[in-house]
């Protein structure tokens, strides 16, 4: 009887195991931060870490994707309050997060920005790029709709399906391809970034996750052609600055040969930023038609159709 009983308990405990393990594999990744600076958070750390694990808990539901993720988390002052926060890392992974804290701080806020900084790094992570795409409107619109209704809540938004009508034509960007971003103010950001998420929304909604994978697999795979440009500025630039194995501030050299070496290489790098867009952009078009069988335009059009505005 007490053999049985022994068996039956081994069998009990075997079976907790298994599960435990299944359930690592399938749906419940790990998030450890690591803080600096934590002291000039207006909020208790372990609220804030408390928080900041249910927030990825929901992504990985959202994307049906459980890594494990190790981040350090550093909390900076932004004088300026135009800079929310980024993340970073090297060329193999992106594991480091800046959060800025700022006059207008609130909790709404500071998840919903942490929500879309954290979608950056799983999107990193479920594409195997820790560069994300070529695609920076895109890659934005996707962090901001993989963070949710924590992105959702931060920006007074009811869900990814629903526009506001145009009032103020200088903070109003109408969807369109943008190969950079950084030019714009903050509160063009949120615009741009919260119609791109909405136009992900629909191509979910419409195609599936797995064909917008399917999307970013393949922009990173033509985005090889803009990292050959690149090379290309690269080595223009050097012959630029090192002309005849010399400096262009050299002593030797006249003050009209550096200004000329210097507005030769503003050229080259005009010239390289026009050609980069206008690549990202013939890139961008032939990924909808590779995957969903239409243009941009047309995509949008059909999109335009299904949302309230």
């Amino acid at each position: 009887m007490d053999k049985i009983k022994t068996t039956y308990i081994l069998v009990i405990i075997l079976s907790v195991i298994v599960s435990v393990i299944y359930l690592k594999q399938d749906n419940s990744g790990e998030l450890e931060l690591i803080f600096h600076n934590q002291d000039i958070l207006p909020l208790k750390i372990d609220e804030f870490n408390t928080e900041c694990k249910k927030i990825f808990i929901y992504e990985c539901n959202r994307l049906a994707f459980y890594p494990d993720l190790t981040i350090d988390v550093e909390f900076r002052k932004d004088v300026g309050g135009d800079i929310r926060g980024m993340v970073y890392g090297d060329s193999t992974l992106v594991n480091k997060m800046t959060l800025y804290i700022d006059s207008s701080f609130s909790k709404e806020k500071l998840f919903g920005v942490f929500a879309h900084e954290l979608g950056h790094m799983l999107h990193f992570s479920w594409i195997n790029s820790s560069g994300g795409t070529m695609i920076s409107c895109f890659d934005e619109g996707f962090a901001s709709w993989l963070a949710g209704k924590f992105y959702l809540k931060w920006q007074k938004k009811p869900d990814f399906r629903t526009l506001d009508t145009p009032t103020d034509q200088d903070n109003y960007v109408n969807l369109e391809f943008i190969s950079t971003f950084k030019q714009l103010s903050s509160k063009k950001r949120d615009v741009m970034y919260y119609q791109w998420a909405c136009f992900i929304e629909y191509l979910i909604s419409e195609f599936s996750l797995q064909y917008v994978y399917n999307f970013f697999s393949y922009l990173i795979t033509r985005g090889v052609e803009e990292q050959i440009l690149a090379k290309s500025l690269q080595k223009s630039m050097q012959g630029a600055l090192l002309a005849e194995g010399k400096d262009p501030i050299d002593k030797y050299r006249t003050q009209e040969d550096i200004e000329k070496s210097m507005e030769d290489l503003q050229k080259k790098v005009a010239q390289y930023r026009q050609k980069s867009k206008k690549l990202r952009s013939e890139i961008f078009n032939t990924a909808c038609i590779e995957i969903f069988k239409k243009d941009f335009s047309e995509l949008k059009n059909n999109w335009l159709d299904t949302i309230a505005i």
